[in-house]
């Protein structure tokens, strides 16, 4: 249920601010440490699935040392950790991500599936992170197997639309990162079309930023254009300040490849009203993605250049 309600930002943002308020009075009203363990833990939450990710990790971080002193159930700290390391990925710390995604794999070894919130769900959900992480740090023999098999094991959890929106996600990158461009199509595609299905267009936006990026591979700029504008437009009107900045940044980086600094300035300049919405951590991580991969493309064209002048 909070999943589907994150279609709405306006609805964790009511949850958000009963959180803080509840916080800042604390003192004030009759509680216990699990209490207090909870309010943080939601509170941290609530700020990722906002796109807050470093306050989110402020509010997990006093979760977990509320958790530890007063020994609070085991299935919460390792709820705690989930959390985290969901939030490290997106921050692309990836040594964090998987230290923390890890004592969730371990929690499972030694209690199994029977608290909750610790059940089926969130263990597939742990394996993806911990595929994110093996990914990320190009160890993608362990990323594809866990993609390929072990994550489809778990067919009742994987017949939730929901749920299959973030594994073609996961999917999608897999193979971009081993050049099944085809593939990652598919599987990106796929994504769009249970988007659309399940009204949770935030998804369909994230995967039409990987097939651009594609396009852009393929020099198709045109295709890139028209991706990323409708996307700007879409996230404008959804309210999605992330998904329109990262648009923004790379449509950027598709002008620039043009020699098109003029247009290039133009779309930065739109971001600059959004900033203050946005994770300072997640943009700069963000940019500099984006920077990497517009150096590739622009020192490939110059080599194709050389070569065909040769």
């Amino acid at each position: 249920v909070l999943e589907r309600a994150a279609a709405n930002n306006s609805e964790w943002r009511k949850v958000k601010r009963i959180c803080e308020t509840a916080l800042k009075h604390l003192a004030d009203i009759p509680h216990s440490h699990e209490d207090e363990f909870e309010l943080y833990l939601n509170l941290g939450t609530v700020r990722s699935r906002l796109a807050e990710y470093s306050s989110s990790l402020e509010a997990l971080y006093k979760a977990k040392m509320i958790g530890y002193k007063y020994n609070v159930d085991p299935a919460g700290i390792a709820f705690v950790s989930f959390m985290m390391g969901a939030d490290f990925v997106l921050l692309k710390n990836i040594d964090q991500a998987l230290s923390e995604t890890l004592k969730v794999e371990e929690y499972y070894g030694k209690y199994g599936f029977n608290r909750p919130p610790m059940e089926e769900y969130t263990y597939v959900g742990m394996l993806m992170q911990l595929a994110y992480c093996y990914l990320y740090k190009n160890q993608l023999d362990k990323a594809g197997e866990i993609i390929e098999k072990k994550i489809m094991e778990y067919t009742t959890v994987m017949s939730d639309e929901l749920i299959q929106l973030d594994y073609y996600h996961l999917k999608g990158e897999y193979y971009m990162e081993i050049k099944e461009f085809a593939n990652a199509r598919k599987a990106f595609q796929e994504c769009i079309s249970i988007s659309n299905h399940v009204n949770f267009p935030i998804s369909a936006f994230e995967a039409r930023i990987h097939l651009a990026v594609m396009d852009l591979i393929d020099s198709d700029m045109n295709s890139v254009v028209k991706i990323l504008k409708a996307n700007m437009k879409n996230a404008r009107r959804n309210k999605l300040s992330q998904v329109f900045c990262e648009s923004a940044l790379l449509l950027s980086k598709c002008y620039s490849l043009q020699n098109l600094p003029d247009k290039a300035s133009a779309v930065e300049g739109h971001i600059k009203p959004v900033l203050y919405k946005l994770d300072i951590v997640w943009l700069y991580e963000k940019n500099r993605e984006f920077d990497v991969l517009y150096r590739q493309l622009k020192d490939a064209a110059e080599k194709g250049k050389i070569v065909d002048g040769s």
